[in-house]
């Protein structure tokens, strides 16, 4: 029987799976949606020709952005979060490892750099092992219009306003994580886990994607 966990409509983690103390994603023909021990693979289908996908990096993974460890704290008022961020590469195996400590969110580094030309994908917990509260606990509360800041380590701040947030089956998260809108130049991309928790899969039936705007 699916269970409704103790925290908002849609809130998640993203495309993680704890292994050995930390999390990690499966680069090799699938994202992992995970949370703690919950994950799942996806295959996502290639997407609309309008929109920019990861199909294409998820092949043949981008090369990390000369910045990439300038990433500092992010700062979402409206929902309370101040968070240390991580730059989150692949390891020798091909996984991508996130931090595991709940309080704080990943950037992943084969995303351009906040601040830089492109789309910046970054992934946080909605909660822990125990329920506790993740960093995103609460993504699933943002509005379009709220603000985003990312601290970055060379001393810029880079703005978002929150354009729209989806809450989606793990099928069709992929794509939407990893599309820009062709009309903005710099966007981020923010996700976690949400909807229903099976305890029986130990799995999260959403995923929320928060998409913002460079002012």
């Amino acid at each position: 029987m699916s269970l409704a966990r103790p925290t908002p409509v849609g809130a998640f983690n993203g495309w993680w799976r704890y292994r050995a103390g930390g999390l990690a994603m499966v680069a090799a023909g699938g994202v992992v949606f995970a949370l703690a021990n919950h994950y799942a693979v996806y295959r996502p289908a290639a997407p609309a020709a309008a929109s920019r996908s990861a199909s294409a990096a998820q092949a043949q993974p981008a090369a990390p952005s000369p910045g990439a460890a300038r990433v500092g704290r992010i700062t979402i008022p409206a929902i309370g979060v101040q968070a240390v961020m991580h730059p989150l590469g692949l390891d020798a195996s091909g996984q991508m490892v996130a931090p595991a400590d709940i309080s704080t969110v990943g950037w992943y580094d084969r995303s351009v750099e906040p601040g830089a030309l492109g789309l910046s994908i970054v992934d946080g917990h909605v909660d822990g092992p125990a329920g506790q509260p993740g960093a995103f606990f609460h993504l699933a509360q943002l509005k379009p219009g709220d603000g985003i800041t990312i601290a970055r380590t060379d001393g810029v701040a880079v703005h978002y306003r929150v354009m729209s947030l989806q809450s989606l089956p793990v099928a069709q998260a992929p794509g939407a994580l990893f599309s820009q809108d062709p009309k903005v130049a710099r966007q981020l991309n923010l996700i976690t886990c949400g909807g229903l928790y099976d305890g029986k899969t130990g799995q999260y039936a959403d995923r929320v994607i928060v998409s913002a705007v460079q002012l």
